[in-house]
């Protein structure tokens, strides 16, 4: 049977809650102090995980302690009963060493708690801001001394190279320091500092540079090696001097290749549109000493591309003239003069270049030959309608004199062989100005020209007695429009 008087031993005293409230407190104080406010937050709830492991013991207590109560009344021994004073003591040792207990698994749980903070580095107090200091003129000296030192120092240059950005933060955290009351003394070695900053950026980028940057890092470099400060490290100036023509020669290497490239695809294109422009820029790769046997052959491939291109633009011009200008001669004739001069014009560059192709020097010269022949063709032609008209023209010259012999006679009133009432001066004037001073003698042909001249003899000589009539003549000789064999 248990005894009742045991109970007031087993129940927790306000003393041991209050020292263990005091160790939390104690130790989120501590804790607080050592982390900060977010770390604060952490260790409460560090402690309010104990506290609730504090709760649940006292609430288990307590059910035990009504658990035995409720024993001890359905036995009827809920009467007093002396307790000896070991039974008391014993009791009293074994609460003790509970709460003991309970008071160790707190510490270890909040040491590891610590222990788990400081392993991540948080335990460390919040930074606390100082008053701004005034930069002095030591303190800049001192660091605008080490810049210096790195870029007068290969070993450190190159370690600058390789941490540019660094490099860079160093730079701008010194220059934040530069005395503001006495900037002009310090202006000259500033320069020669941002200077060398420019060019470990400029000597980094170049180590890792890609085919199509190396045209930015030669720019970059021209623009240093142009304005390089007075007190510049010689041998940074000689870096920066190598990556420039590194940086050239690679960027010359890309555009070649490029080059090179564009005009195999040239090449092979049905039609081309850039193959005189890489032509002309593969020129000044030649010679190179790997690569220049190969881009001797890629321009006589893109000459003979561009001739046949040029043929074959002044064929289909020559088609098109046919075709549009059949019926227009003269134009025609203008057109193909100017195909002409432009195939003679190819045929000399051909002799000229020792690397066209025998294709294109034959292709050049049939397109030649057909032009000319297109030319020979209307020349003809042209002879023929010539003659033509020519021929018309000798008919109606003929047509002119036998008119004016008919009216002449008509003039003469000649009646069986008798001048009957005597000769008619106008008319025979009126006839020769109408009739023969429209001809011109000289597109007649010899036989015309004689009838002509007989006819126009008889005419003048019957009016040598009527002078006047014979200067009306010479007047209107002047004057008159004259007939040609192309008039229509």
């Amino acid at each position: 049977m248990i005894n009742a008087n045991l109970l007031f031993f087993m129940i927790p005293s306000e003393k041991n809650l209050d020292g263990t409230s005091s160790s939390l407190a104690g130790a989120s104080n501590n804790i607080r102090h050592r982390s900060g406010d977010v770390l604060s937050l952490l260790c409460c709830v560090g402690m309010i995980f104990c506290v609730v492991k504090l709760r649940t013991f006292e609430r288990h207590f307590e059910d035990i302690s009504q658990r035995l109560v409720k024993q001890i009344e359905s036995e009827g021994a809920l009467k007093a009963t002396p307790v000896t004073e070991a039974e008391t003591k014993r009791s009293a040792s074994e609460i003790e060493g509970r709460l003991k207990e309970f008071e160790r698994h707190f510490e270890d749980i909040s040491q590891r708690l610590a222990k788990q903070i400081e392993s991540v580095g948080a335990l460390k107090a919040p930074p606390v801001a100082e008053p701004e200091k005034k930069p002095s003129a030591s303190e800049f000296e001192y660091r605008l001394k080490g810049l210096e030192n790195f870029l007068h120092t290969p070993t450190l240059r190159s370690l600058a190279v390789s941490k540019p950005e660094t490099f860079k933060e160093s730079v701008l955290g010194c220059l934040r320091l530069t005395p503001s009351d006495a900037l002009s003394q310090w202006l000259p070695r500033i320069n020669v500092v941002r200077w060398g900053e420019q060019a470990i950026i400029l000597l980094s980028q170049a180590r890792s540079a890609t085919a199509d940057q190396w045209d930015r890092i030669v720019e970059a470099s021209n623009d240093l090696l142009a304005n390089v400060p007075e007190g510049t490290d010689d041998g940074l100036v000689r870096d920066v001097t190598t990556a420039n023509e590194e940086a050239v020669a690679a960027f010359d290497d890309y555009k070649r290749n490029q080059a090179m490239n564009a005009a195999a695809v040239e090449i092979e294109s049905s039609q081309t549109t850039v193959a005189a422009e890489l032509w002309l820029k593969l020129d000044q790769w030649k010679d190179h000493p790997t690569e220049g046997n190969k881009i001797k052959k890629l321009r006589k491939e893109l000459r003979d591309r561009i001739v046949i291109d040029e043929i074959n633009a002044l064929d289909s011009k020559l088609k098109s003239l046919k075709g549009k200008l059949s019926s227009e001669p003269t134009l025609l004739r203008a057109g193909l003069g100017h195909l002409l001069d432009s195939s003679i014009s190819q045929r000399l560059s051909l002799l000229e270049d020792v690397d066209a192709s025998q294709a294109a020097e034959k292709k050049s010269k049939e397109l030649h030959s057909r032009i000319e022949a297109e030319l020979d063709a209307l020349a003809s032609q042209r002879r023929d309608d010539s003659e033509k008209r020519q021929g018309k023209y000798q008919g109606w010259a003929l047509d002119q004199i036998k008119l004016f012999d008919e009216e002449f006679e008509i003039a003469k009133k000649l009646k069986k062989g008798t001048i009957v009432d005597g000769l008619d001066y106008n008319r025979v004037k009126s006839s020769m100005i109408e009739r023969l001073l429209p001809i011109s003698q000289s597109h007649l042909e010899p036989a015309v020209l004689r009838l002509f001249q007989a006819s126009f003899d008889k005419g003048w000589r019957t009016l040598d007695d009527q002078k006047n009539l014979q200067t009306q003549v010479a007047k209107e000789e002047a004057t008159t429009k004259k007939q040609f064999p192309y008039s229509e």
